[in-house]
């Protein structure tokens, strides 16, 4: 929480236990359960999906011996995530929703930003383009050349971002999966209750998944697939095409794992894989989903801090999770694509050598820990923890919107000790 000079710091933590308690009374009594403090306890999957993946889609993930970062002409380039033109050449993240996507989106930034950092000429490229230019040295978090990088949602990210027109060799494209009932109980809940105001009935629930094509559901082939003639294929074809395109599919519940796969892989520091998580229950949402109110012009117009609801289940609910056909055929694409990325991501460790990489996850939450203690009290976040707007985006600590955030203080850290630890 940041102080406030004028006594309204009072004020908001009134109002954020008044919209905590009144989310409370409505919650509860709709669902008939309380919520559990250390998450929802989900289900086992559908029987067909119970048993490790040992089939021939699985694949261990190959090294890259460099990165792609091209360098945009101009450093606007906050302004032209949302176009719908291909890039060619850079780190493509594929964002998919309600699979950690907001802090992985992040890392694709922090990654891109060091990247270029990294290189010998970012600082003759930000003097060279602000001689030129003054007005475009203002952008919404101070000149931060970067590698060029699409990290947005857009549904079907693939084929709407045209990476069929990437040059294979020139781009860096992964995303993450994540289980496929957590993945539907977090949509609902943010998307739906949090952001859309909908009371949390088991029914609400049943209808939302039921939506031919909706964000809680069949999902992963939807986001992945980019070639268009190979949409209508077999589900074991569409995962094979998926996992064969992409450089890295990582597993959300695996997180420090597959991050830390991701390093080995692809040569990057530690410094490329810090963050603070974002979005998360009981915090608060930016509310940039909804654009109506905010332009790219004027960093001043910014949308209202939405409550994230904590997720919870009810018994009806676990059942259906548990044994209904309709959500059974509804994930079972899904269910396929997250147990493949599991066997990939096993395979891969296997290659690499499990104590290695079971040292470097030490070492990887010792630096998270030294990022946390350091950089979580003093970073300013688009929403405090009173659910209070920073005034002007200018003034957050984040490389976009909510995501990134931290970055200047990870900077600043020594992370020397870490590689000490045996």
């Amino acid at each position: 929480y940041y102080p406030a000079t004028d006594g309204s710091s009072q004020r908001d933590h009134r109002a954020v236990d008044e919209a905590k308690n009144e989310e409370s009374s409505k919650l509860t009594p709709s669902i008939g359960v309380s919520r559990r403090s250390s998450g929802v306890q989900l289900p086992p999957p559908p029987p067909r999906h119970r048993l490790p993946y040992q089939g021939s889609l699985s694949r261990v993930w190959p090294k890259r011996e460099s990165l792609p970062c091209a360098v945009t002409n101009e450093l606007r380039w906050w302004e032209r995530v949302y176009t719908e033109y291909g890039l060619k050449t850079g780190i493509l993240y594929t964002k998919i929703y309600k699979a950690a996507s907001s802090t992985l989106s992040g890392i694709a930034l922090q990654m891109s930003r060091n990247l270029r950092m990294r290189q010998p000429d970012h600082k003759l490229l930000v003097s060279k383009m602000c001689r030129f230019s003054p007005d475009r040295c203002v952008p919404p978090q101070g000149v931060e050349p970067m590698c060029a990088v699409r990290f947005d949602h857009s549904t079907p990210t693939a084929r709407t971002h045209k990476y069929a027109m990437r040059n294979v060799n020139d781009t860096l494209l992964w995303t993450f999966v994540r289980n496929p009932t957590a993945r539907a109980i977090s949509a609902f809940f943010h998307l739906e209750v949090s952001r859309g105001k909908v009371e949390p009935k088991d029914q609400k629930f049943i209808d939302y998944l039921s939506v031919k094509e909706n964000l809680g559901a069949d999902l992963y082939l939807r986001e992945m697939v980019y070639v268009a003639k190979e949409r209508n294929g077999t589900t074991e074809r569409l995962t094979e095409l998926a996992f064969q395109s992409y450089d890295f599919v990582g597993v959300v519940e695996r997180m420090h794992e597959s991050l830390v796969v991701m390093k080995m892989l692809w040569g990057l520091e530690w410094a490329d894989l810090l963050f603070l998580p974002s979005k998360t229950a009981g915090g608060w949402d930016d509310g940039v989903y909804d654009r109506a109110s905010n332009t790219f012009e004027d960093p001043t117009k910014l949308d209202s801090c939405v409550y994230i609801v904590p997720s919870f289940l009810s018994p009806g609910m676990y059942s259906f999770f548990e044994s209904s056909p309709t959500w059974q055929n509804k994930s079972d694409r899904d269910w396929l694509v997250y147990r493949v990325a599991n066997a990939s991501l096993d395979r891969t460790i296997s290659s690499l050598g499990k104590d290695v990489v079971d040292l470097n996850v030490r070492k990887y939450k010792a630096a998270l820990e030294l990022a946390k203690d350091a950089c979580a009290s003093t970073t300013v976040w688009p929403c405090n923890s009173a659910g209070v707007r920073t005034p002007n985006r200018n003034d957050t600590d984040c490389l976009y919107w909510d995501s990134g955030c931290g970055y200047k203080c990870f900077e600043t850290l020594d992370l020397s000790s870490i590689d000490q630890i045996r």
